[in-house]
């Protein structure tokens, strides 16, 4: 299962009553007086100590987890959805559950689920499937789980690297699979540098012989939290050598002009003559390349574009460098470099107007690229003479890993929606439409033909309209009596896009409805939309969620107090800032993985830096009010109303340390007054940011979600026995 699936699964809350066989509810941890001060600004954390304790910690930790578990027990419902949730995914899976990882020209490497845990799979030009590698069969790789991003296709498609991990995400390496015996090659490549949820990225030389790879040369396992995404660089491996005799490219100790919090992805273009560096900084984005001969650089790398914003996609042909950009385009706009030229200016080719440019293919014949406009998107093919045609989709949906086609001709996409299956399809040279690749896949739950998508306009506080996706039943009944999920996420301009699953069935025919806040924050609207979230250090995003809550009561789709919130990651600190201001709307908020204690986040933990831009400057006294204002630990009041909170972490999350739900937790029972909904945490030792990878656990969390949601909005089937 994809980490975007699983994200949106581990969403819940809960109200905790009277149950009998419960575990008891564990003693508080002890309180430390500390206090930090910052340009004016006096930051109470009586529970710093938690962030170096283990020792202490984790048998309350253990025990807050033994005792959400007996709870979760006492529910009705909680077996009957566990076999309805299991069957769902049982459901046609040899055909549903799959995921596509990289292609090149006719092979497809994929992610299958066919057997209830992920395998590599290899699909060829006629579409036939053969498992390349499977974690649970017997091997030097025995249980260990795959990582996506740095697992790819050689260009001659006789290897793949693989990323792997312990359990959850440890300890990521990389390993190279002969795909046509399934045998991998001696060498083991790690530490890698942590650059995202997915773990780090690769990129394959055009004589798929040697890779570029990214690691941090002082990285050791007392290397703290806060310090793995620093002093990261560029390595050149070769294959079948030690990772001791591989070369360093690319980093601070060889380009002067870089920062140690710098993060650099690695790429090669399509004829081998470019080596290309994107990098990501705390307050923005840049490209770097230098020429290649063979296997060696052939030149120095130079800065040839950057931006304050985010690039939404780029790409290499012959000597140039094309780029979807932020920068004097609220929508974006498309440039061109040449890269051939030291200090050439960037050339605007398409400013976007109707809609938001996302996401580039260019490719030897056009260039394709994505537009969006709030919830939906639409395919475009840009010819050089300049004229754009539309490319006609099967449905609507959102347009995620647009890479150019078989022989660098055309293009090939993957069109998401909530209620139907991701498909990859292909756009030929001229064509009008885009096609699916493979046969329409059977088996489905026939279930799914009872819902439907709506997409609703919200006005915000400032008359602003929010898209609002909801998921419902086609003959939903909208008389102020329901109960409805809404999920946010308002964080680093990034959209909130569909994915299918089928797991979102269980839900809806047990009445409720699924919505989708697309707030502020994100980039639905472009650049403007995410920077409108800045400008309140995110206070707009949490607002954007408390107008949806309440739009979205108002038009029928739910009572009040029979609404939750739910979000992963960051999307945790904005959703739970705005159950906290609404609790009397919001009966309950699940922070998924949250990052939720902005003010430490930023220097003791991986994600930290690039928090920065997004949240606020610790060095300054705005920056630090900001941040503040943005950390729901922060925000629990003495004495204040809460809705019911449920927490979910992975004990392998070195982005959101463990230390920092425990704190939330502890303040959170001492904060609230009697009548305020209660708190749950579920820990899951083995999990890591994206979540549990083994199956088993896997089925049992998203049950745990939810039953617990059912249980707090009020569904009787799952209303614990009074005492």
């Amino acid at each position: 299962m994809s980490t975007a699936r699983f994200h949106r699964l581990m969403l819940a809350a809960v109200i905790v009553t009277a149950a009998p066989l419960l575990n008891a509810q564990p003693t508080p941890p002890r309180v430390d007086a500390h206090t930090d001060s910052a340009h004016g600004v006096v930051i109470p954390d009586e529970y710093r100590w938690m962030e170096t304790a283990d020792a202490e910690l984790d048998p309350w930790i253990d025990a807050e987890d033994a005792y959400t578990r007996s709870v979760l027990a006492t529910l009705p419902g909680r077996a009957a959805l566990k076999a309805r949730i299991a069957a769902l995914w049982a459901t046609g899976a040899g055909d549903v559950d799959e995921d596509v990882i990289d292609t090149r020209g006719a092979r497809t490497l994929v992610m299958d689920y066919s057997l209830g845990h992920p395998r590599l799979g290899l699909r060829d030009g006629a579409g036939k499937l053969r498992i390349v590698f499977d974690p649970q069969a017997k091997g030097p790789e025995l249980g260990k789980t795959i990582r996506r991003q740095a697992t790819r296709l050689s260009p001659d498609g006789r290897h793949a690297t693989v990323a792997l991990v312990e359990r959850g995400e440890s300890n990521p390496r990389l390993r190279i699979l002969k795909l046509a015996s399934g045998e991998w090659l001696p060498e083991t490549l790690s530490p890698p540098l942590w650059a995202d949820a997915e773990g780090f990225h690769i990129a394959w030389l055009a004589d798929s012989k040697h890779v570029l790879w990214v690691r941090n040369p002082a990285r050791t396992k007392a290397t703290p939290d806060g310090e793995r995404e620093l002093n990261g660089h560029v390595y050149l491996h070769r294959l079948g050598s030690a990772q001791s005799r591989d070369v360093p490219i690319f980093g601070p100790s060889l380009q002067a002009a870089l920062r140690t919090d710098d993060t650099p992805y690695p790429a090669v273009s399509a004829d081998g003559r470019w080596a290309i560096i994107w990098l990501r900084r705390a307050s923005g984005r840049a490209f770097w390349v230098a020429p290649m001969k063979g296997a060696k650089l052939d030149g120095a790398f130079r800065e040839v574009l950057r931006t304050d914003g985010v690039f939404r996609g780029w790409g290499v042909r012959e000597d140039t460098l094309w780029a979807i950009t932020p920068d004097a385009a609220p929508r974006h706009r498309i440039v061109r470099v040449d890269l051939r030229k030291p200090g050439a200016k960037p050339e605007t080719v398409l400013e976007g107007k109707e809609g938001v440019l996302t996401g580039l293919a260019v490719a030897t014949d056009a260039i394709y690229y994505g537009q969006r406009d709030g919830a939906t998107m639409s395919l475009w093919r840009l010819q050089p003479d300049g004229t754009r045609e539309r490319i006609a989709l099967p449905r609507i949906g959102n347009l995620d890993g647009l890479t150019v086609g078989e022989d660098g001709r055309g293009a090939r996409v993957t069109l998401g929606a909530w209620l139907s299956l991701d498909e990859e399809l292909a756009v030929a040279p001229d064509a009008t439409e885009a096609r699916p690749v493979r046969p329409a896949p059977t088996g489905l739950p026939p279930e799914l033909d009872l819902y439907t998508v709506s997409v609703l306009q919200a006005p915000a506080r400032d008359g602003v309209l929010v898209p609002v996706t909801v998921l419902h039943a086609r003959d939903a009944a909208r008389n102020a009596a329901g109960f409805i999920q809404v999920e946010a996420y308002g964080c680093y301009g990034s959209a909130k896009t569909p994915s299918y699953d089928p797991t979102a069935i269980a839900w809806l025919e047990r009445g409720g409805a699924l919505a989708i806040a697309h707030v502020r924050g994100g980039s639905e609207y472009g650049q403007a939309w995410h920077q409108a979230a800045l400008d309140r250090g995110r206070a707009t995003a949490s607002d954007d969620i408390v107008d949806v809550v309440d739009h979205l009561i108002r038009s029928g789709w739910a009572a009040p107090g029979r609404v939750s919130v739910t979000g992963a990651s960051c999307g945790a600190a904005t959703v739970g800032l705005a159950a906290l201001r609404r609790p009397e709307l919001i009966a309950a908020a699940s922070l998924h993985v949250g990052g939720i204690d902005e003010w430490r986040s930023w220097s003791e933990t991986a994600s930290g830096a690039r928090s920065v831009f997004d949240v606020g400057d610790p060095e300054t006294a705005l920056g630090v009010r900001r941040m503040v204002a943005a950390s729901p630990y922060h925000q629990l009041l003495p004495g204040a109303r809460q809705p019911a909170f449920f927490l979910f972490n992975g004990g392998t999350d070195y982005t959101v340390p463990l230390w920092m739900a425990g704190k939330f937790v502890a303040r959170a029972r001492a904060a609230a007054p009697s009548g305020s909904g209660p708190l749950l945490w579920r820990v899951e030792r083995a999990a890591g940011h994206g979540g549990p990878t083994d199956s088993a656990a896997r089925l049992d969390a998203q049950t745990d979600v939810l039953a617990f949601e059912l249980w707090q909005l009020k569904h009787p089937d799952f209303q614990p026995p009074k005492r």
